[in-house]
This record gives structure tokens, sequence and C-alpha cells, in this order.
């Protein structure tokens, strides 16, 4: 029973720094990485809105309160 606990002691030891040294290694600099791509801020065209995470929005963000009516004009 000893022996069993040491081999799931000892192979619990071995993943945990296995997943630690994989998240310092390959998750951490792809983090940085896409991180570093966000903060570059897209040109926007006249009209367009820059939004949250960069965005880029159509009109300017209306809180849900502030909006009265919605009107649609569809022909279908």
């Amino acid at each position: 029973m000893i022996k069993k606990r040491k081999k799931l002691i000892i192979i619990f030891a071995v993943t945990a720094v296995l997943l630690t040294c994989a998240y310092f290694f390959v998750v951490s600099p792809l983090v940085a990485k896409w991180m570093a791509v966000q903060e570059e801020i897209p040109e926007l065209l006249p009209g367009e809105v820059l939004g949250s995470n960069n965005r880029i929005l159509m009109f300017e963000h209306v809180e849900k309160a502030a909006i009265q009516e919605i009107e649609v004009h569809n022909e279908y």
C-alpha cells in the first residue's frame, strides 16, 4: 500500500513540474505575444468608434437605459 502511495505521489509531483514548465515556456510567451498584438490600435474610418478590446464599432455605445425605442426599416 505504501509503495502505491509513493508511486502516486511521484507521478503527481512529476506532472506538476511538467505542467509548470509547460506554462512558463509555452503558454506564457504565447499570451505575451498575443497581448502585444492586441495593443496595436487599428486605423479608424470616418464614423467608426474604437470600443473595448480594440473593437471597431459602427456607432458609439449607448446604455440600455438610454434607449427609448428602436425603429427597423427592412423591406423583408
